[in-house]
């Protein structure tokens, strides 16, 4: 199923975060990740990015298709037990791909003897030749095409990041052990010094690449279970009008049970990890389209992210304020809501806050004088 919507809500809850949400001790932000990830969902059409087989840990695709530029070849098995590289994937027409030039380029010479780094566009060769000699000193490390896309399918294709700039650090036994996007090359060298090291912690960068995997597939559950909900109505004249399809019901149920099950997954997965928890309550809580939703596991991975955040992340006490809301505890949502404006330090946020929270508190205001109490 072509899953168009998949980023509206999901993007605009991370977006609040600005940053400064916890970051993951392998580098990137998780909402920047996830972000892209789910981005590339959006756009994949029947093919969603969940279904990828590769894992971190796998070993690295070579890159004996790559037609070298500058600095090549690259001969990954040559340096198998002595070099570390990162594959950076870019293009000429990328403007992040090419304001961090420079900034790889600093990287090259850092770790230069211990780390090299090798950067790959799908652009045409005389192209890229041009820009390189434009580059000069600037883009001082290795530079190659993939006319034949083989080694773009065998890293991006492989692990399901298609967006550019992404890029992928291999280890020095041959194993991918990151996987991102992004051009933020302090958290790219943070990654590098904990591999070189030896304290990087590739059972914690698996466990949450499988939980970022899991909340694609929820989506995808909940995208197919609403389309279901909708087609069960037949919409007829006359009398007819509005008929349920029990069949199609059913099946709804049904896909509604399978994301229910991927949902506490990703809990299981995700536990302690703010970023993560956050994005799987924002987008149940946050995407008007699903027909059903399910606050409880919203409020519960909400709280578990205010929790594992400290409880004092503007971003993750908004969230945490909304499931309140939709649980029909609105005092405590205006709680929650109110300490997240009192923290709240960024001028965009703060404003999209304090609407929340007056909205919260027509709420409350409108139910003190209508019988039956606080309804979200």
């Amino acid at each position: 199923m072509k899953t168009r919507w998949l980023m509206a809500a999901v993007a605009a809850g991370l977006a609040l975060a600005g940053g400064r949400a916890r970051a993951l001790e392998s580098g990137i932000p998780v909402e920047e990740r996830l972000n892209e990830r789910l981005s590339a969902v959006a756009q994949g059409g029947n093919e969603t990015a969940y279904h990828y087989q590769a894992t971190l840990g796998d070993p690295a695709a070579g890159l004996e298709s790559v037609q070298w530029i500058k600095g090549g070849p690259v001969n990954m098995a040559a340096g198998r037990g002595k070099m570390m590289y990162v594959i950076d994937f870019w293009g000429i027409d990328c403007a992040p791909c090419v304001a961090e030039i420079p900034l790889l380029t600093a990287l090259q010479k850092k770790y230069a003897g211990q780390v090299t780094l090798a950067g790959v566009t799908a652009d045409m060769p005389e192209e890229v030749q041009a820009f390189v000699e434009k580059m000069g000193d600037e883009m001082d490390y290795a530079v190659g095409v993939d006319p034949s896309g083989k080694t773009g399918k065998g890293y991006q294709g492989a692990y399901g990041i298609l967006p550019i700039p992404s890029a992928f650090v291999v280890d020095r036994s041959g194993a991918v052990v990151w996987a991102g996007y992004g051009s933020d090359a302090t958290a790219l060298e943070a990654v590098i010094d904990q591999v070189l090291a030896g304290k990087y912690d590739l059972a914690a960068a698996q466990k949450q690449a499988q939980a970022e995997k899991r909340l694609e597939q929820y989506a995808d559950l909940q995208d197919e279970a609403s389309q279901t909900d909708l087609q069960a109505i037949r919409v007829q004249p006359g009398a007819n009008s509005g008929v349920v399809d029990p069949q199609q019901e059913q099946a709804a149920e049904k896909l509604r049970a399978q994301a229910a099950q991927v949902g506490d997954a990703i809990m299981a997965d995700a536990a302690g990890d703010a970023g993560l928890l956050n994005a799987l309550a924002w987008f149940i809580l946050n995407t008007n389209w699903i027909q059903h939703r399910d606050v409880a596991l919203g409020l519960k991975a909400a709280q578990a992210a205010k929790d594992a955040s400290g409880g004092n992340e503007p971003v993750f006490l908004d969230t945490y304020a909304l499931g309140l809301f939709y649980s029909g505890q609105v005092n405590a949502a205006i709680q929650a809501e109110q300490e997240a404006v009192n923290r709240e330090l960024y001028k965009k946020p703060y404003e999209t806050m304090a609407a929340t929270l007056k909205k919260y508190q027509a709420k409350a205001a409108a139910a003190s004088v209508a019988p039956g109490g606080v309804t979200p």
